[in-house]
């Protein structure tokens, strides 16, 4: 997860500044070729900076990991055993959906990654309950924290898509997340209506 929050960031806000490129490796022969990730294949453009070269490979592995039914699998990616539910996997999809949406955000789209970020929305979409509700709240895991990821995820798509559908999935999770979830004390703790709420949580709710 926190991979994919630094792919985040990097989208946002990396530079538009020109660098120098990395120079390129040879092409691998064939037999080597079959044994290799994407990312290793990867060739940049002669005017690639050399940062975007590098948030170039993140994009390929993270389209790489993602599983035939459009989610991305916590227990796939190494996460910790707490992680390793439902919950994770709707967080870990919501993150990776994120970045890759947000590497699109600008005037130059990546194609591909918009198709597999269209995949996971999709995925996440088909969760969703008439409520709003797309974590599972009876399910091990953080599932306050998957609904919020989750709605962040789908008012990002939604503002890159012009599917009424997005836009109505995106307000119902928010809501439910703002209605539904919080501490009694105020604020957002991993598991909903708990007694005391977690800072990060919280941070990551408002």
């Amino acid at each position: 997860i926190a991979f994919v929050a630094g792919v985040v960031l990097v989208s946002v806000f990396a530079p538009a500044a020109q660098d120098e490129p990395e120079a390129a490796l040879p092409p691998p022969n064939a037999s080597q070729s079959q044994k290799l990730s994407g990312a290793q294949k990867y060739v940049a453009p002669a005017d690639r900076p050399r940062e975007m070269q590098a948030f170039d490979k993140v994009l390929i592995y993270l389209c790489e990991q993602q599983q035939p039914e459009g989610h991305w699998s916590a227990r796939a990616s190494g996460a910790a055993p707490e992680f390793c539910n439902i919950n994770g996997d709707i967080t870990l999809t919501a993150l990776c959906c994120y970045a890759l949406l947000a590497s699109s955000a600008r005037k130059e789209q990546n194609r591909d990654a918009v198709t597999h970020a269209r995949k996971g929305i999709d995925w996440l979409m088909a969760r969703q309950q008439e409520s709003g509700l797309i974590a599972d709240e009876s399910a091990e895991g953080e599932p306050v924290v998957a609904q919020i990821f989750a709605a962040l995820a789908l008012l990002q798509s939604a503002s890159m898509s012009t599917r009424e559908n997005v836009r109505k999935a995106a307000t119902a999770a928010t809501k439910y997340a703002i209605v539904k979830m919080p501490a009694a004390c105020g604020g957002f703790a991993p598991r909903p209506h708990a007694e005391q709420a977690r800072a990060d949580a919280t941070a990551l709710g408002v």
